[in-house]
């Protein structure tokens, strides 16, 4: 069984590579990725999730939507860190919770 951990460090490991202002090591647990503080503009957490659906597709050939209202208030006062695309992950697909 494939675990959130190491899907997550697949894709993020390929979706660095596509950025040419990101570093690996910009990325973990505790990262900001939607919200004030977030580390990536808007293109990137578009590409960032479109992406990671279609890499899980792939991967998995389960078909998640990662995008839902809790991630989207009106003025995005709620930040999503890394961890908590790794628990959705775990949710939506039903596969090896992510420890922590």
């Amino acid at each position: 069984m494939t675990s959130a951990k190491d899907l997550m460090n697949v894709y993020i490991d390929e979706f660095c590579q596509l950025q040419p202002n990101l570093k690996r090591s910009d990325l973990f647990l505790d990262s900001v990725i939607i919200g004030t503080n977030g580390i990536l503009d808007s293109l990137e957490i578009i590409n960032f999730v479109i992406g990671l659906e279609e890499f899980i597709k792939r991967e998995t050939g389960k078909d998640v939507k990662l995008f839902h209202d809790e991630y989207f208030t009106e003025s995005l006062s709620v930040d999503v860190r890394l961890e908590d695309i790794y628990r959705d992950i775990d949710k939506l697909i039903n596969i090896q919770p992510f420890p922590g």
